[in-house]
């Protein structure tokens, strides 16, 4: 990038010469053509000009560059994965935070394949549960009965033995038999208990339950019933609202009356003061043009009352439509509530006469597979209304983040960040949608195979037919629910039908148009009359009547004034009567609400006690079954003791001793059987289940890593810059589909280029001015980097520089990338430096210096130009040269001539500043060339280290420069002529001819090598 480089401005002698002629021209001709006489001296031409006068000031000094805007740090965002794009939510120059949807893709058969993985991965974690999970505790009370048995068992045999081998007396036989009987009875009571838990339940208990059940029910309904009572007397409460618009109306008329009395009023008056003047030919015009207005003002309040008739009449026959529509929707559900009792009743009737119905596994895989399609139906309506809502909210967020920067939605104003946030929730909630319908859908397939495996045939239980009533319970109150509505619809077609276009609304609407059809009527009435009383005479008669009319005027209006303060207060009251009947209204609807809520949690504790009634908790019958066989296992033994020990023999003894050995055998498998229940499973199935559970893992893990990566997110806060996706386009992983500048449009620099001459004055840190061309911003910045290596451009190196820029105080402001933006950049600062214009700056030979109109400061040395007049050497001042020529032209008279240039010789000339010495060279009387060391420059200004002082006036000009506009400003003054120009300097190695000897100034040779004297002139 080419640099705008700070030149020196051009010192402006042209123009100068101008008023420095004029300057000289006023000094030189002062008095006309007796200015100048041969007896008087030659004037000094540096006398008059101006000066200017050293001074202190701080100086700049800048670089000047051109670049271009560019984000401090950028990102592209690339797919991970290939898809299709569904959804792009940001635009082009939108903020956006880290991690925000910037876009969402889809893959064909994804979804599908998710749930796949997740009905797959539940699968495996069952299995690996089921392995390794402790066995149930029916299997570990089996067990245990198993072992009591046995060891039952054994100790009966034991005891067989022992009473075998030792006869029993008598007693012990009558002891036998009571424990016989005892153990018989312990059966006889444990299956008892067995069969009342198993058996189902009696007609009576059903009916029973089906009582209670309907008793809940039927106040579940009445609960809602009332509710909806309730609901409409609010809706329908217009006692109150009756009232405050009867007040109201009372209240318009009121104000009718007034108006219509400030009318009459008015009428009156100008009556009276038409009787009293005499009517004039514009007065009759006027009241001629008030009736044509009042006519036209009451045919066009007769229209609107007119037109609102019309609206009115239209919107009560929308309303009457929807009413009737409303019925025919709830007599429809009549119909199907009233089908859904029948077959419910039939299905009751058939489960009662057919014993064979669905087991309690298969009512709960049912129940499970209704809860499952519910749960899907749900997730898919929740997913339709969140991709409604996320259209919404993009809409929404197009329009807060675009022109005034806010919107309004659902009566609030939402910011651009709260409706991109909005947006965001939307997207998740979306996302969580989708993620619960596949969960839904793997939980449905599931449930339908269960529901498959479950539906074999199963005994007859009262578990169905509580569920064919409760069903039938169901559809009867869902019959009440949907009569009740049916009735409200036809209340409220009724009460359309009777209302008709009387509404409180259209009623206030058509009264007021009416008042206002009457209040025109009146006008146009009281033009009329104005104008037939300008038009007739008036009497003396009449203008008492006149009077009398306008005071009878004044006292209706007065009275009807205060009717309207009186019917406002009325209104007041009423209105607060209607707000607290509305009050009243609320509170019954709550109390209905709490009332329903109550009957519902008694109708659900009903169908909880009904349910364990008819089906026994699974560990009740697990105890029952046990004490059974134990209770039948007693029996056995005692019988089988007693039998031994009464007729003990060797055989009875061997038979006694193999039982004991077979209980005991019973007894070690028994406990070999729990043992083995409680073992852990084999390690090689363990690691086989695991491997299966970890497998579908990352496969679940690979496929959700896929479904993420669809969805693209910003990686850093930041502005977006570029789109390049659309909706319905195929990304690919190797193009980017967006450009983020990290940190916004508060991160920008701007890169440039610096050229070789300026390079070095750069540094980081610098501080810098950047003007936006394209929006007249202007804003602070620094320099952060400059590249060694330089870049050529056109064939010129130039080296890159980066500089920062602050960000803009207003954010609407924001600097876009791609701008071009001018820089300035501040290499160096001095402060209260001696300064002086860069034009003032001159050079006599090799020194630079300015001239100095004197006096100079004490202890300064002032040195002779001038040597011999015919060029001789001189010591002194100037080291020894060559010869000086011979001067140029001569003026006229004893004035000015103009002197020429030449080539000067090798000169060791050298000006030392130490020792605090100051020198200065006498170029004219009061003119003084004094050498200047200079430190900063800038374009216009120069910096003095050495040489000068504040306060000292110096001339911006050369001799040369002197010279050439005294004799461009030369006239003719009396037959004198007044030349013009100084001697000529001879400027090379060394100094030339000097000016002349003599007090006036002859033309100057210039040296050929050393310096020389001017010639003078002739």
């Amino acid at each position: 990038m080419a640099a705008t480089v700070a030149t020196p401005a051009v010192r402006p002698f042209r123009s100068g010469a101008r008023w420095l002629g004029a300057a000289l021209a006023a000094a030189l001709v002062a008095g006309g053509a007796v200015a100048y006489v041969k007896t008087r001296p030659a004037p000094n031409p540096w006398a008059g000009l101006p000066t200017f006068t050293v001074e202190r000031a701080d100086l700049t000094q800048t670089v000047s560059v051109t670049g271009t805007v560019q984000p401090q740090s950028a990102y592209a965002v690339v797919p991970a994965q290939a898809g299709t794009v569904a959804q792009v939510l940001v635009r082009p120059g939108q903020t956006v935070r880290a991690g925000q949807v910037l876009a969402v893709l889809t893959q064909p058969g994804l979804a599908q394949q998710l749930a796949i993985d997740r009905a797959n991965l539940a699968q495996a974690v069952d299995k690996l549960r089921q392995l390794t999970a402790p066995p149930p505790a029916t299997t570990l009370a089996s067990n245990r009965a198993s072992i009591a048995k046995a060891v039952v068992a054994l100790q009966q045999a034991e005891t067989q033995l022992a009473a075998t081998r030792h006869p029993l007396t008598p007693a012990q036989v009558e002891n036998n038999q009571a424990t016989i009987a005892k153990a018989r009875d312990a059966l006889a009571a444990a299956r008892a208990s067995l069969e009342a838990l198993t058996a189902p339940p009696t007609p009576a208990t059903v009916e029973a339950n089906t009582a209670n059940l309907k008793k809940a029910q039927a106040q579940v309904v009445s609960a809602r019933i009332a509710l909806a009572q309730a609901e409409e007397n609010l809706k329908n409460d217009t006692s109150a609202q009756q009232s405050l618009l009867s007040a109201q109306a009372t209240l318009t008329q009121a104000q009718t009356a007034v108006r219509q009395d400030q009318l009459s009023l008015a009428s009156a008056k100008a009556k009276l003061a038409a009787d009293v003047a005499p009517p004039t030919a514009l007065a009759l015009a006027a009241d001629e043009d008030n009736l044509q207005k009042a006519q036209l003002a009451l045919t066009q309040a007769q229209a609107a009352l007119a037109d609102e008739q019309a609206v009115v009449q239209a919107d009560f026959q929308s309303q009457l439509a929807s009413d009737q529509s409303a019925l025919a929707q709830a007599q429809a559900q009549v119909n199907a509530d009233s089908a859904a009792v029948t077959r419910a009743q039939e299905q009751l009737a058939a489960d009662q006469a057919d014993p064979s119905a669905t087991s309690a596994q298969v009512l709960a895989a049912q129940a499970s597979l209704t809860q499952a399609q519910g749960n899907l139906s749900d997730a898919e309506a929740a997913l339709t209304a969140d991709e409604s809502s996320l259209s919404a909210d993009i809409q929404v967020e197009d329009a807060a983040c675009s022109g005034s920067g806010s919107v309004s939605s659902s009566g609030s104003t939402l910011s651009c960040p709260q409706a991109e946030a909005q947006v965001a929730q939307a997207q998740a909630a979306v996302t969580r949608d989708q993620t619960a319908i596949a969960t839904d859908q793997a939980n449905l397939e599931a449930a339908q195979a269960n529901l498959a495996q479950a539906q074999a045939p199963a005994a007859a239980s009262g578990t169905v037919l509580a569920a064919d009533q409760a069903n039938l319970a169901q559809a009867e109150s869902n019959l009440q629910v949907a009569q009740a509505n049916a009735a409200a619809a036809q209340a409220n077609l009724a009460q359309a039908q009777t209302d008709g276009v009387n509404t409180p609304q259209n009623r206030a609407t058509l009264d007021q148009l009416q008042a206002q059809v009457a209040q025109d009527q009146l006008a146009v009435k009281a033009a009329q009359d104005a104008l037939r009383q300008a038009e007739a005479p008036v009497a003396s008669a009449t203008l008492t009547q006149d009077q009398d009319a306008v005071q009878a005027a004044q006292d209706q209006l007065t009275q009807a004034e205060q009717t309207v303060a009186n019917d406002q207060a009325a209104y007041r009251l009423a209105q607060t009567a209607a707000a607290a009947g509305t009050r009243q209204a609320e509170l019954a609807v709550q109390a209905d609400e709490e009332n329903l809520i109550q009957a519902e949690a008694s109708l659900a504790s009903t169908q909880a006690s009904i349910r364990a009634s008819v089906q026994p908790a699974p560990s009740s019958l697990v105890q029952a079954r046990i004490g059974v066989a134990e209770a039948q296992a007693s029996l056995q033994g005692t019988i089988a003791q007693a039998k031994a020990s009464a007729s003990p023999s060797p055989y009875s003894v061997r038979q006694a001793e193999e039982q004991v050995a077979s209980a005991r055998a019973s007894l070690a498998a028994a406990e070999a059987a729990a043992k083995a229940a409680v073992a852990p499973p084999p390690a090689a199935e363990v690691a086989a289940d695991q491997a299966a559970v970890a497998q579908a893992q990352d496969q679940l893990a690979a496929e959700e890593q896929v479904a993420a990566a669809l969805t693209l997110r910003a990686p850093v806060a930041g502005l977006v810059t570029a789109v390049d996706v659309s909706p319905g386009q195929e990304a690919s992983p190797g193009s980017a589909a967006f450009t983020l500048a990290a940190g916004g449009a508060g991160a920008m620099e701007v890169s440039a280029a610096v050229p070789q001459n300026q390079v070095f004055e750069v540094r980081p840190g610098q501080a810098a001015s950047v003007a936006v061309t394209s929006s007249g911003l202007t804003l602070a910045g620094r320099v952060t980097a400059v590249q060694p290596q330089a870049v050529t451009s056109s064939g010129v190196p130039e080296w890159p520089v980066t500089i920062a820029v602050d960000p803009p105080a207003n954010a609407s402001q924001a600097l876009l990338p791609g701008a071009t933006a001018d820089v300035t950049i501040t290499t160096q600062t001095v402060r209260n430096a001696i300064v002086i214009p860069s034009y003032a700056l001159q050079t006599l030979g090799r020194l630079t210096g300015v001239y100095v109109a004197g006096p100079l400061p004490k202890g300064t040395r002032v040195l002779s130009l001038s040597g011999r007049r015919a060029g001789g050497a001189r010591t002194g001042a100037f080291a020894p040269g060559g010869a000086g020529g011979r001067g140029g032209g001569a003026g006229a008279g004893r004035g000015f001539g103009t002197g020429g240039r030449g080539q000067g010789g090798a000169s060791n000339f050298r000006l030392p500043f130490a020792g605090g010495s100051a020198f200065a060279f006498a170029v004219a009387p009061g003119v003084e060339f004094v050498p200047v060391v200079t430190g900063l420059e800038t374009a216009t200004q120069v910096q003095v280290l050495r040489g000068l002082s504040v306060g000292e006036r110096i001339y911006p000009y050369t001799p040369q420069e002197i010279a050439a506009a005294a004799a461009a400003s030369g006239t003719q003054a009396g037959g004198v002529r007044i030349g013009g120009g100084l001697g000529g300097l001879g400027f090379g190695g060394g100094f030339g001819g000097g000016f002349a000897g003599r007090r006036d100034f002859g033309g100057g040779g210039a040296g050929a090598g050393a310096a020389g004297a001017a010639g003078a002139g002739s």
